[in-house]
């Protein structure tokens, strides 16, 4: 008796906060609009969501899932989630990037970690210091 519901599709939760859905890209470069990208390119298909372009102009991406992939674990850069998402960041060697590649260009796994960033709403987002400080030598 009872049992469980069934997983229901999950809604993409892209810009809930940003004017909703304008145009996403899905994975595999296609695009979809509010209506259909749970069908072409929800998460959970073969073919995910990459990023969004938000009503009001922010881009957005999805969040790193728990656990996230083998290789370098990288964790994707918190900065500007509460600030209407990543514009432009720049790294220790003062090159830039942006949402898509900030963390294969910068991420804090990498010799070249991000120094700041300006968030989509004009705010600048530093990293916080990392406790204990560095050993070396």
């Amino acid at each position: 008796p009872g049992g469980g519901g069934g997983g229901g599709g999950k809604r993409i939760k892209a810009c809930k906060d940003n004017g909703g859905i304008g145009i996403c890209t899905c994975d595999d470069d296609s695009t979809c609009g509010p209506e259909d990208c749970r069908d072409l390119c929800g998460n959970k298909s073969e073919n995910p969501v990459k990023s969004c372009t938000c009503g009001d102009g922010v881009t957005w991406t999805p969040p790193e899932k728990p656990g996230g992939g083998g290789g370098g674990g990288g964790k994707r850069i918190k900065a500007c989630k509460d600030n209407g998402g990543i514009g432009i960041c720049t790294c220790d060697d003062d090159s830039t990037c942006g949402p898509e590649d900030c963390r294969d260009l910068c991420g804090k796994m990498s010799e070249n970690p991000v120094k700041s960033c300006t968030c989509g709403d004009g705010v600048t987002w530093t990293p916080p210091e990392k406790p204990g400080g560095g050993g070396g030598g």
